[in-house]
């Protein structure tokens, strides 16, 4: 017997998944926004993380007030550019 497979597009997909549970869902979203990163996404989000947390234990880290949000956005948004 012969299968033939065919390619579903962005609407039955989204349909389908819809009609998954709510763990089920949780568990694709997962996949699905980590898959927009790349390979190796979450080992650098550890990495990172764990050097934040080392920053802060050393008293090294350095934080702002929430006053200072403005501020602290454009200084991010300069480095980007």
């Amino acid at each position: 017997m012969v299968y033939s497979a065919r390619v579903l597009d962005a609407k039955e997909v989204t349909e389908a998944a819809l009609a998954l549970d709510d763990a089920e869902r949780a568990q694709l979203a997962v996949v699905l926004l980590s898959s927009l990163d790349g390979p190796g996404n979450d080992m650098d989000w550890d990495v990172e993380i764990d050097r934040r947390l080392d920053e802060i234990e050393a008293g090294r880290a350095k934080f702002r007030d929430i006053s200072d949000l403005d501020e602290v956005v454009k200084d991010l948004r300069g480095r980007r550019h």
